[in-house]
């Protein structure tokens, strides 16, 4: 959508005769939109820049940024008449926080510069002879002189990107990297008993790459494992039997905390170790750690723990960790790694199909949790729809 309404305000600029067509997979454009930022859309993020994205795109992201980044996307909005707002961690929401004022707003700049959606076009391959030759799997066929395909990745299949797009581009030459879940729950064993605990931590752990990760927010234990923002952003980077290790007193370093657990003991030396770290950590993660630690009957008086169990306690909750096991699939996935690869690419054209462009998800390119993968989704929009648009009218 992004691309069309690009494209369509090239077009008028020059005053070219050329239809724009967005053809829809779905019975309504959008749709996917609709569920992000938990229905709020978080569409974007003041502190723009490409540490945060990963993938073969995510080198050349600063520079695409330079062109189209956090600046030109309020205008490319507040031109719509989106009114945005804040937080206190630079994500930014419609005013409203509704996720269909975005989608409307996108929309209805559609209709008012010419473009023509056709919906319930499922696109199942692309030909050029002279011409381009789009056909759908229902016998219908749309002819044009440039296309941009932005079909997304995998990622909610049920939404429409059910990863069919791929094909498109490979029916022309292109190669795509193994796609993969990103921004998804991570799954281990033996957290079942802290099922809907949630703690604030400092999650660090050695990526795919080899460089260490470390990130710091809320974590939520689940049946199957650990969620969380942290726990997001380094899903789509790491291998199953990579170790996790969270932080959750990251306030207090190594040695404060043992004098802190130290004084506890004293203090609490006639309770029951079960009861040792009441009014500090959960109840049911503080068994969990006196057991991993050496406290095997956790019903004893804490005065009787010795000195190594309450140095392996600081330990533990310094480095609480966690073995993956799995990780959820593209179902849950907020996004997909992988894609169409940089280096088959000149900007956004193809260099296999000319008058072929790629945007959006179908790329080789993730990003974190915060807005990222939207604001590329408008930078790549923006800047496909320009390109093709020019292409035509030059």
């Amino acid at each position: 959508m992004a691309a069309a309404c690009s494209a369509g305000r090239c077009v008028r600029e020059s005053n070219a005769d050329i239809k724009i067509t967005l053809l829809e997979k779905m019975g309504r454009p959008g749709k996917k939109l609709l569920a992000t930022g938990n229905g709020r859309c978080n569409l974007s993020n003041v502190n723009l820049s490409a540490e945060y994205y990963h993938g073969g795109w995510a080198e050349c992201a600063g520079d695409i940024f330079k062109l189209f980044g956090y600046p030109e996307t309020m205008g490319f909005f507040s031109a719509m008449g989106l009114v945005c707002k804040t937080d206190g961690c630079g994500r930014v929401y419609p005013y409203c926080e509704q996720a269909a004022a975005v989608l409307d707003a996108l929309r209805f700049e559609a209709l008012r510069r010419g473009v023509e959606v056709k919906t319930d076009f499922n696109a199942v391959m692309i030909t050029k002879k002279g011409r381009f030759e789009i056909y759908a799997d229902d016998g219908n066929t749309q002819a044009a002189d440039a296309v941009i395909v932005s079909a997304g990745g995998k990622a909610h299949p049920h939404l429409g990107s059910d990863g069919s797009g791929y094909a498109l581009l490979t029916g022309l030459g292109h190669s795509v990297v193994t796609p993969y879940p990103a921004l998804c729950q991570l799954k281990a064993e033996g957290l079942k008993p802290l099922k809907g605990i949630r703690v604030n931590a400092t999650v660090s752990c050695v990526l795919r790459n080899g460089e260490t990760s470390v990130e710091n927010g809320e974590i939520l234990f689940t049946g199957y494992g650990v969620s969380g923002i942290p726990v997001l952003n380094i899903s789509g980077q790491i291998d199953d039997g990579c170790e996790i290790s969270l932080d959750l007193c990251p306030e207090m370093d190594l040695r404060e905390l043992t004098e802190r657990l130290l004084c506890r003991r004293t203090v609490f030396a006639n309770d029951a170790c079960e009861r040792f770290f009441t009014g500090f950590l959960n109840r049911q993660l503080g068994c969990i750690l006196l057991r991993r630690s050496g406290a095997d009957i956790i019903n004893d008086p804490s005065g009787q723990m010795a000195d190594p169990v309450i140095y392996n306690l600081s330990k533990n909750i310094k480095r609480f960790n966690i073995t993956v096991t799995g990780r959820n699939g593209f179902k849950e996935a907020q996004v997909t790694g992988g894609g169409a690869p940089r280096g088959e690419f000149e900007g956004f054209m193809s260099r296999f199909a000319p008058g072929l462009f790629a945007a959006g998800e179908i790329l080789d390119i993730a990003g974190n949790c915060g807005g990222y993968n939207l604001q590329w989704a408008w930078s790549s929009g923006y800047l496909a729809g320009r390109e093709a648009a020019l292409r035509l009218t030059l």
